[in-house]
């Protein structure tokens, strides 16, 4: 590793060498009693690849990197990365791409080539098979969509619960034990009820706007449009106000910490160099060492539980959004040959699953905010 706080071109002299081999032991004390274990789990799941860019093949060698300054991420790789991952994705679903136009351009014939007043039985029955067939195709797409965005919810929030122990252990340890009080709560309001009202409102809102769409489309008619409308404006409401809800708390909660804390360090400090004889100056100078290295891991260890979590939630986002893709572009393909009604169901459904993108991306972003407190509010300031 390279010495940290240490210019390029500089020579160090003997008290400052000892000083940094000081601090990189202790660093790598800290790290090394650390159990990232299930850390390491998740990540290989789904993140090994974004974090082998920040120059970390597994999570205790991601920590010690971020902490001595050594993870550099690459905005060009990330993006390639993302980019490559989304056309395979889609790339994947051309099938489904083919069956749709398949349908679309057997309905269209229909419509075209059965003709005649005597012959309109015979053509809405053609095109209701085709639609059929069309709905099948959905609603199969639409369940697993659903299943994706439960799941990727649930593993999350696995995470979620896995990396707040090791984090509110290492704000106490850093000398931020308030903070430690004040963020366990919140860390456990979103794993048990803002997940839950994503699981049991969110989608399940989500998931009857689709079937609504399809349901919608089956005729003419429009029998059931005000009530799919109502299904799509709950989904975005829920969705708003828990992002609101939750967002509001956290900036409450960090603003209400940040200065509390510092003081209470600085408190803690002078008390020991003032009233402890003798060795109160050189007692409160290892303090302000030690606590100077915990903050370093606990600020790494931040910064690697947010790349873990968005490599976690990579995979599950990049499936719904190639998916929302496909039935997009299969309704733009299908709109000159196929049935308005197969088209107005592909793009109604699309429409309604952004809404289990929105609820597996707010639950990443909810993470990374918390997790973000933890690595700004947390930190000491060393007089």
């Amino acid at each position: 590793m390279n010495p940290i706080y240490q210019e390029e071109n500089t020579q160090p002299d003997e008290g400052s060498g000892e000083v940094i081999k000081e601090i990189q032991d202790e660093i790598d004390r800290l790290v090394g009693e650390t159990d990232f274990t299930e850390w390491q789990e998740t990540l290989e799941n789904n993140g090994l690849e974004l974090a082998k860019i920040c120059n970390g093949d597994n999570v205790r060698d991601l920590v010690l990197a971020v902490a001595y300054g050594e993870a550099r991420i690459d905005a060009d790789s990330v993006f390639s990365l993302f980019t490559d991952s989304l056309k395979k994705r889609v790339t994947e679903k051309i099938g489904l791409v083919v069956a749709l136009l398949g349908v679309g351009l057997l309905s269209g014939l229909a419509d075209l080539l059965i003709s005649g007043g005597e012959k309109n039985s015979i053509r809405e029955v053609s095109s209701f098979l085709c639609q059929g067939v069309a709905v099948g195709i959905v609603v199969y797409t639409l369940s697993n969509m659903a299943s994706t965005t439960k799941n990727g919810i649930s593993g999350a929030v696995d995470f979620i619960e896995v990396s707040n122990p090791t984090l509110a252990v290492m704000l106490t340890a850093s000398g931020s034990s308030m903070v430690s009080g004040a963020i366990s709560p919140l860390m456990t309001f979103l794993t048990s009820t803002v997940a839950k009202l994503l699981q049991t409102i969110v989608l399940p809102l989500a998931l009857s706007g689709g079937v609504l769409a399809i349901v919608n489309n089956l005729s003419g008619r429009k029998q059931v449009g005000e009530l799919q409308s109502l299904a799509k404006e709950a989904s975005k409401w829920t969705v708003g106000l828990i992002f609101t809800l939750y967002i509001g708390i956290t900036a409450i909660t960090g603003l209400s910490i940040s200065s509390t804390n510092g003081l209470s360090l600085r408190t803690a400090k002078f008390a020991v160099e003032k009233f402890v004889p003798i060795i109160g100056g050189a007692a409160s100078g290892t303090i302000d060492t030690v606590l100077f290295c915990a903050q370093l891991v606990k600020n790494a260890a931040g910064v690697t539980a947010i790349i873990v979590s968005i490599g976690y939630a990579a995979v599950p986002l990049i499936e719904l959004l190639g998916t929302m893709i496909v039935l997009r572009a299969s309704a733009a393909l299908c709109e000159p040959i196929a049935d308005s009604r197969i088209v107005s169901m592909l793009k109604e459904v699309a429409e309604s699953s952004k809404y289990l993108f929105a609820a597996m991306f707010g639950i990443i972003l909810m993470f990374i905010i918390t997790v973000g407190i933890i690595v700004g509010t947390g930190n000491i300031y060393i007089a």
